[in-house]
């Protein structure tokens, strides 16, 4: 993975495109249909920890 740690809590869109590209990269996605399903995912996910993180 990058050395460079995108925050979810702080930037959910950033990271989830750079975890998305990250999959990629490491050959867990192959299909151009499961990238826009995995982002989707992510950033369900990292909005939900930006979210939680800023209720605390």
């Amino acid at each position: 993975m990058n050395d460079n740690f995108i925050d979810p809590a702080k930037n959910p869109s950033t990271a989830a495109q750079q975890t998305l590209i990250e999959l990629i990269r490491a050959g867990h996605i192959k299909k151009s249909a499961e990238c826009f399903e995995e982002y989707k995912e992510l950033l369900r996910l990292y909005k939900h920890i930006e979210k939680t993180e800023t209720t605390k």
